[in-house]
């Protein structure tokens, strides 16, 4: 690389490398909100069930993740309207990271806002994502979650994927969730990254 012939125990540097950045652990890719892997099958669909309504999913991240900011993408906008993307601790009592809140007044291709808690570390384990809009009626590129797939996270007594008691407030995600009540919603597109 860069004429340096590689042999024997070689280092290559980000220099070497014509200073493209290598990832050098998994936590440093990132993370889908409610997602393993990136998204399959991907169509659009209401960010939320009703006006500052809070969708909350279930994600496990195998090791801790820095991120400050997260990728979402909306296909239907609405004027006045405010979305988030959240992220909260395991039982829904802190609220982790979000975006503080971003306009969703217009269709975007993808768009990228920091997080309103600056750099933050996500735990390994279990967390939930959240997404929330102030107006019901905005459209996300998003992948529906099925009546079955809900029933399926949900059949123990506590829920884990629904709609969070607690509201947002002018389309930001509150401070904690609350209780879940079960719902199969439209889990939004939101890439949360360094």
């Amino acid at each position: 690389m860069n004429g340096h012939a590689l042999s024997g125990n070689v280092t290559v540097t980000a220099s070497d490398a014509g200073a493209v950045p290598v990832p050098t652990s998994i936590a440093e890719f990132g993370f889908w909100g409610g997602l393993v892997g990136p998204p399959q099958n991907v169509s659009t669909g209401a960010i939320t069930s009703g006006n500052n309504v809070v969708l909350v999913f279930p994600q496990y991240l195998q090791t801790p993740v820095t991120i400050s900011k997260v990728t979402y993408a909306i296909q239907t906008g609405q004027s006045g309207s405010t979305s988030d993307n959240c992220i909260y601790s395991a039982d829904g009592s802190t609220l982790l990271a979000n975006t503080g809140g971003y306009a969703s007044t217009s269709n975007t291709s993808e768009q990228t806002v920091a997080l309103s808690q600056g750099t933050v570390t996500i735990p390994a384990g279990w967390t939930l994502y959240a997404q929330t809009s102030s107006n019901a009626s905005v459209i996300a590129y998003a992948m529906s979650i099925s009546s079955v797939t809900g029933n399926m996270l949900n059949a123990d007594s506590t829920k884990i994927m629904g709609q969070a008691a607690n509201a947002a407030s002018g389309g930001v995600c509150p401070s904690s969730t609350g209780a879940i009540t079960a719902y199969a919603g439209n889990l939004a597109l939101a890439y949360f990254r360094k």
